[in-house]
């Protein structure tokens, strides 16, 4: 039981206002392995945390070592794709792309595909950082300015309350403020709500699915955090990162080394394709372009594909160019392996 180690004022000491609000106990603690007693340098009770109970927080300082994890940082560039529907920004944009194609045209020493294909991204992407916004996030929270006041206000009056404890007329008031809090933070939450549900209604009406379905995912779906945590096959929960790692090396074994099967099955011979086979036309390249969909996550090139079928005719010329040449060596461009 750590709680009653550490020698400290009265007022650090006790965890529990009793309703009355004279009398304070202490019924919050702190217990912890015998093992690792030692870990624990202090414990005490923080009056001045306002969390809108009538307990207090419990602090209990540690002195332990944890492993960092290093998170890669996202450089991926995300662009509003959908300002290409003006058409204003879509002749810029189709425009830009013919002028840097004709400054950089396709390089024809020795065929390199992967000059051709260098060039053909980096027209792309130098054009769509040139002509379209980057996205920008939006936080529609309802927890603004006007919360931080009330909730300011509110930690004021109770910290007056705490030092003259016995006084009624603080009490009151600290009473009254913090139900007017509660009152005033659900109001803003649940308009909050109802505005996103307004725009999802919006959308509804002008045939934006898309929209729509963000807005009713972001007005219902919980908060859900980052889980890091794995279990074993007994299901107990692994939290030592080596363990997780072996224990990941293990479910793919299990997973992808599985038993020969008993019949086999005799698959008969393709036939022999005439390797003169011409490669894909202006057409078909336009064909599937189109056929791509939108909204989509690019890859590690970050060329998303609306910046493609958007791209205009001479786009599709340098595709057509780059795949003739892909057609007549017969190998792709390192970034596509």
């Amino acid at each position: 039981m750590s709680s009653t180690r550490f020698p400290h004022k009265r007022i650090h000491k006790g965890t529990w206002i009793a309703p009355g609000g004279r009398t304070v106990n202490q019924i919050d603690h702190i217990m912890i392995q015998k093992r690792f007693s030692n870990s624990i340098n202090d414990v005490k009770s923080l009056r001045g945390a306002d969390c809108d109970s009538d307990h207090f927080l419990v602090r209990a300082s540690m002195r332990i070592k944890l492993k960092r994890i290093r998170r890669t940082a996202n450089s991926q560039n995300k662009y509003c794709l959908d300002s290409l529907k003006d058409p204003e920004v879509l002749i810029k944009y189709q425009s830009e792309i013919e002028r840097s194609i004709e400054i950089e045209p396709p390089e024809e020493v020795q065929g390199n595909i992967d000059v051709n294909w260098k060039q053909c991204k980096e027209v792309i992407l130098n054009v769509t950082a040139r002509t379209l916004k980057k996205k920008q996030k939006k936080d529609k929270v309802w927890f603004n300015s006007e919360c931080r006041e009330k909730l300011e206000e509110r930690k004021q009056a109770r910290d007056q309350w705490l030092n003259n404890i016995v006084d009624e007329t603080l009490k009151q008031h600290y009473y009254t403020l913090r139900r007017e809090t509660q009152i005033f933070l659900r109001q803003k939450k649940r308009q909050y709500y109802n505005n996103t549900l307004a725009e999802a209604e919006d959308d509804f009406h002008h045939h934006r699915a898309r929209q729509m379905y963000q807005n009713l995912k972001k007005a219902t779906q919980p908060f859900k955090r980052r889980e890091t945590l794995v279990k074993d096959k007994e299901g107990n929960m692994l939290t030592n990162e080596e363990r997780i790692s072996e224990r990941w090396v293990e479910y793919f074994a299990d997973l992808l080394n599985a038993e020969e099967p008993q019949m086999k099955l005799e698959c008969s011979r393709p036939d022999t394709v005439d390797r003169e086979v011409p490669p894909p036309t202006l057409e078909e390249i336009q064909e599937t372009i189109g056929k791509l969909k939108n909204n989509k996550a690019c890859g590690e090139d970050q060329i998303y594909a609306e910046l493609i079928k958007k791209g205009g005719s001479e786009l599709v010329y340098r595709i057509q160019h780059l795949v003739d040449r892909i057609w007549e060596q017969e190998t792709m461009p390192e970034e596509w392996k």
